[in-house]
Parts: structure tokens; C-alpha cells; sequence
């Protein structure tokens, strides 16, 4: 069952920051497990913000940059 929170768990992995102890994970494994408290998740995906590193990729059924002029 999913609850409304305050938010705080998903800001810690946006900054890539393990949510129990705010220490720093990389997000961009499958799995992530925080080297200090063992927190385990998933990681690819999991956070919100757009990674400046990865282009930004079409939604299923958008297609960018082909627009069809008639």
C-alpha cells in the first residue's frame, strides 16, 4: 500500500543520496545497495531529475524531431 509522504525519500535519491542515512549512492546500477547502512533498491530509473549525462529520450508513441508538415 502507497501512502502520501512529505516527499524526503524521493528528494534524497534525486540528489543521489541514500534515503535512510544520506549517504552517497550511485543510482545508475540496476541494483543499488548503500555501501553504509545496506539499504538495497532498485536504482536505474529511480530517480526523478533528468541525468544531464543521458539524452532525452521519446515517451512510448512521441517521436521527437519529426514533426510531418502537410
Amino acid at each position: 500500500m502507497i501512502t502520501q509522504g512529505d516527499g524526503s525519500f524521493q528528494k534524497a535519491i534525486d540528489n543521489g543520496l541514500c534515503p535512510r542515512c544520506e549517504a552517497a549512492v550511485d543510482y545508475h546500477e540496476e541494483i543499488v545497495t548503500c555501501n553504509v547502512c545496506d539499504l538495497t533498491m532498485a536504482g536505474a530509473g529511480i530517480q526523478k531529475q533528468e541525468d544531464p549525462d543521458q539524452f532525452g529520450l521519446p515517451l512510448k508513441g512521441e517521436q521527437h524531431g519529426t514533426e510531418e508538415n502537410e
